[in-house]
């Protein structure tokens, strides 16, 4: 079975890479175009099993605390949207997409 282990920056695993020298892993950095474009390079020259998306990231979630582990089921890209008459509006409020297709 071969694992791919993803992060935008080495930082982020680290001790990961420490405790496991010879895992596959990608650098890709920072950004989910640049993160997306360097995954596909990836695994259209290797095929994997299980590809795991690891590192830091932020939150407006109250509830979470600093440091606190989660697991990621759904994601909303907070900067695709429109911009119109000085008022911000993503495009799941303007139809355009559903947030629970993908």
């Amino acid at each position: 079975m071969r694992i791919l282990i993803v992060s935008a920056t080495e930082f982020e695993i680290a001790p990961f890479l420490e405790k496991y020298p010879s895992a596959d892993y990608l650098i890709t950095g920072v950004g989910a175009a640049v993160s997306m474009y360097q995954l596909t390079k990836s695994i259209l020259q290797a095929e994997y099993n299980w590809v795991i998306q690891a590192g830091l990231a932020g939150t407006m979630a109250p509830h979470l605390s600093l440091g606190e582990v989660v697991v990621v089921s759904k994601d909303r890209f907070a900067d695709v949207g429109v911009m119109e008459q000085h008022k911000w509006t993503d495009v799941f409020a303007q139809g355009l997409s559903n947030p629970n297709k993908y």
